[in-house]
């Protein structure tokens, strides 16, 4: 079972005491994003999970957790998102050298080749053009082409959740012309820096200016990563266009405090405002209590993917 920790929010930035107290319990319940009255129990012991993923903008706060991850033998790689945004757009993160002496950090602590960095998303606007981004892009190279060998990017969603904020800021989507110069002119840039370049959900295919079309978890690189081989399909919950492999989420949507203005997952400041108030590092839920009403169903995949050690708990 691959997991994933989180796409829903930034758990390493913000739960990671709320996480390591969730492994050392054995098991997580997850809400359904559909059902509210419904809780799924999934287990994270090291016979079930065959890696961890964890997403973040700031892991800076998890770093001293690695050691016990490690001591239980779990197995795990990092997507650090890196963009060259201002507080206007990523509110509440770190500045910018901060984050990239975390990124260098994380990188000695646990190998440039579990650390992979997320140019994402790739935004249009006033005085962010072509020209901004491959300067801004080439500066990040330069500085991480030691720390990273894989570089994913995407382009701004317009969901019509943040749609209005997005227009606000005078935010648009490119051309497609603009978007193939544009990714042209990245990968040579990645190609000098060793860096390998790969397009995520993207349904238009860029393979001809040198850029993978890869999954963030991407079987090939599980597989190269953990050693073994794995019979596991594709991720049905994602977008239409993504390929990942299938993975389970133990992250909640709408408590994420970076408050990036492109976001999707959160929602008003008052709504946030309450789901943090519920926050408890001890509970089995994240930002939520167990109640008499919930139903609690075990995930339907509790098992390893690793070829012929599969085994439901």
């Amino acid at each position: 079972m691959i997991v994933s920790v989180s796409r829903r929010t930034d758990v390493p930035a913000f739960f990671g005491d709320w996480f390591i107290d969730k492994v050392q319990k054995g098991f997580v319940l997850v809400q359904s994003p559909y059902d509210n009255s419904l809780l799924y129990k999934v287990l994270l012991n090291p016979k079930v999970v065959d890696c961890f993923v964890f997403m973040s903008k700031n892991p800076a706060p998890f770093l001293p957790h690695l050691n016990y991850l490690d001591a239980q033998g779990y197995k795990y790689f990092f997507h650090f998102t890196l963009n060259p945004y201002d507080k206007s757009i990523e509110k509440n993160l770190p500045n910018k050298v901060a984050l990239v002496e975390t990124f260098k950090a994380l990188s000695k602590r646990i190998g440039k080749e579990k650390v992979h960095w997320r140019y994402d998303p790739i935004i249009f606007g006033e005085e962010m053009g072509i020209a901004y981004h491959l300067c801004q892009f080439e500066n990040f190279c330069n500085l991480l082409s030691s720390y990273t060998e894989k570089c994913f990017v995407s382009f701004l969603d317009f969901y019509p959740k943040v749609s209005k904020i997005l227009s606000k800021n005078k935010f648009y989507a490119p051309t497609e012309t603009a978007k193939i110069e544009l990714l042209g002119k990245m990968e040579t840039i990645a190609e000098k820096s060793g860096i390998e370049l790969n397009m995520c959900g993207d349904a238009n295919d860029y393979s001809h200016l040198g850029i993978k079309n890869d999954g963030c978890f991407s079987l090939g690189y599980l597989q190269n990563l953990l050693g073994e081989e794995l019979q596991i399909g594709k991720d049905k919950s994602g977008r239409a266009d993504c390929r990942c492999v299938e993975a389970v989420d133990v992250g909640t949507y709408g408590v994420c405090s970076h408050k990036c203005i492109y976001c999707y997952a959160n929602g008003t400041s008052a709504e946030m405002d309450y789901k943090l108030s519920d926050y408890n590092p001890k509970s089995p839920i994240l930002c939520g209590k167990e109640k008499p009403s919930h139903r609690v169903k075990l995930y339907s995949k509790n098992y390893s993917n690793i070829t012929g050690q599969q085994k439901a708990f």
